[in-house]
């Protein structure tokens, strides 16, 4: 069976149409995002950006900057 069998068999299409699968998706959207800005800390550290410049190119704040450094035991530079 291909996809579009399958997403007719189960219904999917309807389901990818509800307000709960939107948000879900949205939600999954937003952890992804999060996650790649947490995997591209150490390497912004490892190159010297402050953490002023770290939350600038994250698009972060300096005190999540501060925790996610706390969190994963990593020093930054202050400026």
């Amino acid at each position: 069976m291909n996809r579009e069998e399958i997403e007719a068999m189960f219904g999917l299409s309807e389901l990818k149409q509800t307000r709960f699968y939107q948000q879900a998706k949205e939600e999954g959207k937003e952890e992804g995002e999060r996650k790649a800005k947490l995997d591209a800390l150490p390497g912004l550290i490892a190159l010297g950006l402050t953490r002023e410049q770290i939350a600038q190119v994250l698009n972060l704040s300096l005190e999540e900057i501060s925790q996610i450094s706390q969190q994963q035991n990593i020093n930054t530079k202050d400026k």
